[in-house]
């Protein structure tokens, strides 16, 4: 009988360290897929294509127009950074350089509440105030080669709540007044 509860014993804790070790290894895997931005890094601006990228506001007379030499001239940061997303079925990590896009709104003093990114074939994107994070980027390379298949610049979300992603943009509005 002492016999048969040893054994029984040792199995149990076999079982018990199987599983803790199974949890373990899943909560590891998990981190390391962690949706979102990983190995952030600052990218050499020389590097970056030419681009024209026209802001509008509800409270700005004139477009501004965004370019590499603005980008060089206001000193903004461009990065290049592992970013990974959900696609509902994987999660897909790519080599992205980009600006982030909060960076860009502080380089040009806007306040905004809403923002509205439009792409070449008319499509667009729509953020409120709170889903403007760190995050946000507008996008130059993924895996090395450009974005865009008409402009070359795109633009990502790597929140894992608000995930967004629209090429080829070549125009922003910025509304200063929103209220929805």
């Amino acid at each position: 009988m002492k016999k048969k509860t040893i054994i029984f014993g040792l199995i149990t804790m076999a079982i018990a360290l199987t599983i803790g070790l199974m949890v373990m290894a899943g909560i590891n895997n998990a981190s390391k897929h962690k949706v979102g931005i990983h190995n952030i890094r600052e990218y050499s601006i020389e590097n970056i294509p030419e681009f024209t990228l026209t802001m509008g506001s509800t409270n700005v007379e004139q477009p501004i127009m965004m370019t590499k030499e603005e980008v060089i001239d206001k000193k903004m940061k461009v990065y290049e950074f592992t970013g990974r997303i959900d696609n509902n079925w994987d999660i897909v990590e790519n080599e992205y350089v980009g600006i982030r896009l909060i960076d860009i709104l502080n380089a040009y003093d806007m306040e905004y509440e809403d923002i509205e990114f439009y792409e070449v074939e008319a499509y667009s994107v729509k953020f409120k105030k709170e889903e403007i994070d760190e995050n946000v980027f507008i996008i130059f390379f993924r895996d090395g080669a450009p974005l865009g298949e008409i402009e070359p610049i795109s633009l990502m979300s790597f929140n894992a709540k608000w995930s967004h992603s629209l090429a080829d943009i070549n125009y922003i509005y910025i509304d200063e007044n929103s209220k929805e």
